[in-house]
């Protein structure tokens, strides 16, 4: 992806539409989705939120980049990444479980 593309993406995942992406990078519309199908057609994805899941380490670097989301890359990381999620998952589990225990004693 080119980097006007990896801004396009970043920010289409931020604001969640075209109109607030196209308003945020202070672009037209048009082109806001020109540079989002172009890097959907270079990734061969057809979605933008493929195109996010795909390249979503650059995408998290961009928003950071950007200002966006200190948080980036821990939110899509859990989003996209099923290891990542699971070991997530299982540690929360595990804290429970111990401040359960320690409740108790």
């Amino acid at each position: 992806m080119t980097p006007a593309q990896l801004t396009a993406a970043a920010a289409w995942w931020h604001t969640g539409n075209i109109r607030k992406t196209a308003a945020f990078l202070g672009l037209v519309e048009q082109t806001v989705k020109n540079q989002l199908l172009w890097a959907r057609r270079g990734s061969q994805v057809h979605t933008t939120l493929d195109l996010v899941k795909v390249n979503w380490r650059d995408v998290a670097k961009e928003l950071d980049r950007l200002g966006l989301e200190s948080d980036g890359l821990r939110k899509l990381r859990y989003r996209f990444d099923d290891e990542y999620r699971e070991r997530v998952r299982n540690q929360s589990k595990e804290a429970m479980r111990r401040l359960r225990t320690k409740r108790v004693a």
